[in-house]
């Protein structure tokens, strides 16, 4: 609980801190980033009302409303959602970082804050669709407690929908990261060299303390989604 209270006031401070600031919002490039800040704000935030729902309901579930606890919030739908959802747009800025130091004049030409919006409509609709087993599955027993019985009744489907969670959120995204962050710091590598021969001291400053901050950024990212996801595939 102390974990989420302090992940939703960074996300928060972090959101206002780009909303006010003119120089984020007019650039295409930090929508994602924004989005990612949206949506582990989101996640932290429904990790303490989870928790708390936890604590003064526990599994109980009563009439249509205690279906819908069981099935929305006891059975973890709506925190995988948002996991999903931060998993995809991590992935996401790391393809868009990808484009747009590989590939900058298409990136410039091909990628629109409108068709950022898009993918990420397209995000969220996955990533409603892919955790629902675990809200269909459950259901309210006759003690009335929630009970989940995808493993009991369906343990091939369930077994396969396992390796298929790992797959999509977990490995496909990891690799897509390290392949688009690899080939990152590879360009930045080849592009240094070149600048160091430049004569204009200022220019070699400025591109320097731009590839250093895209290094940062790249290393964290990966480092961040493998520390945050392994436990959870583990889990």
């Amino acid at each position: 609980l102390v974990l989420g209270g302090l992940g939703t006031l960074a996300n928060l401070w972090v959101i206002v801190a780009l909303f006010t600031c003119k120089f984020f919002k007019c650039q295409t490039k930090w929508i994602l980033v924004i989005h990612q800040s949206v949506v582990d704000f989101i996640s932290c935030f429904g990790i303490c009302i989870m928790l708390i729902m936890y604590q003064l309901i526990g599994d109980y579930g009563s009439g249509w409303l205690g279906v819908v606890y069981c099935k929305l919030v006891w059975s973890e739908y709506l925190m995988s959602v948002t996991f999903v959802a931060s998993v995809f747009n991590m992935a996401a800025v790391a393809a868009e970082r990808f484009c747009m130091v590989v590939f900058p004049t298409a990136h410039h030409k091909y990628i629109s804050a409108l068709k950022l919006k898009i993918l990420m409509a397209i995000m969220w609709i996955l990533s409603l669709c892919i955790p629902l087993p675990t809200a269909f599955y459950t259901t309210v027993n006759a003690y009335g407690s929630c009970f989940y019985n995808f493993y009991l009744e369906n343990p091939t489907a369930s077994f396969s929908y396992s390796i298929f969670l790992c797959f999509i959120t977990f490995i496909i995204p990891l690799l897509l990261m390290i392949c688009s962050y690899g080939k990152i710091l590879h360009v930045i590598k080849k592009r240094t060299q070149r600048v160091n021969n430049t004569p204009n001291e200022n220019v070699r400053n400025s591109i320097s303390k731009s590839n250093f901050n895209l290094i940062i950024t790249s290393a964290v990212m990966t480092v961040l989604f493998i520390v945050t996801m392994v436990p959870y595939q583990l889990y």
